[in-house]
């Protein structure tokens, strides 16, 4: 069955992605501001009314895809902070190899690093519109896709995230939604030191099973090469969603 098989056709014309890619390494914080100046734009765009709108010939803005790799960065929704004793903190935080953040994802613990794609999806939303569209489920398809691209089968399952095995996850994802904007979250391993994701584990917490292209046999494939790739899949997605 094809991916696209999933969504209901849109009516609306479609605009050609934005894809920002940060190269080397960036700090979480500095992309959250990136993101956020984007889902200012598409709040501003939302307080036009009908007679601006027309006056100006408005148009939606462009759903923008911002990825990156972070410097090695845990973030915990702040109701699990309160589950966190100072030595499991500093123990995350290893003697300032990390960092460890308030994170806005529910759920528990989830680590960002070298060798990690970072990929937000930020769009307007409208459901009057386009009832049926799934960004999520359109972000776990761009990231199949992009799984296939390198020889690995990625699929979904009754757990959060796309897998590579029966308990290993190779991505996880996630979505951040206000009104009439979101912001959807995708991190996939590509030469990740999954090390750094044990570690959530050595605290207590539940956490998956992880792996890698690295781990899966891909070997010389980029974050910046992936993230092209992985553009051009979600592009290629939107565009037929529209068609």
């Amino acid at each position: 069955m094809s991916l696209l098989r999933r969504f209901q056709k849109s009516r609306q014309p479609y605009q050609p992605l934005l894809h920002i890619h940060l190269p080397g390494l960036t700090s979480y914080a500095q992309a959250l501001e990136i993101q956020g100046e984007y889902v200012r734009k598409y709040r501003d765009f939302q307080t036009l009314d009908i007679v601006e709108f027309r006056k100006n010939n408005a148009q939606n803005p462009t759903a923008t895809l911002l990825t990156f790799q972070t410097f090695p960065t845990y973030l915990c929704h702040r109701s699990q902070l309160s589950r966190l004793s100072q030595h499991q903190i500093a123990y995350l935080r290893n003697n300032g190899k990390s960092s460890f953040q308030e994170g806005r994802r529910l759920g528990q613990i989830t680590f960002h690093g070298p060798g990690q794609l970072v990929a937000f999806l930020i769009t307007t939303v409208k459901p009057h519109v386009e009832p049926a569209l799934d960004h999520l489920s359109l972000m776990e398809s761009a990231v199949i896709l992009t799984c296939s691209a390198y020889g690995i089968k990625g699929f979904i399952s009754l757990h959060p995230g796309v897998w590579a095995g029966p308990n290993n996850r190779i991505a996880t994802l996630g979505k951040q939604a206000g009104k009439h904007v979101a912001s959807y979250h995708t991190a996939l391993n590509v030469t990740t030191n999954l090390d750094w994701i044990r570690r959530i584990s050595d605290c207590g917490f539940r956490e998956h099973s992880a792996t890698s292209f690295e781990r899966e046999g891909v070997t010389g494939a980029s974050v910046d090469e992936v993230a092209s790739v992985f553009a051009q899949k979600i592009s290629a997605l939107m565009a037929s969603f529209h068609r």
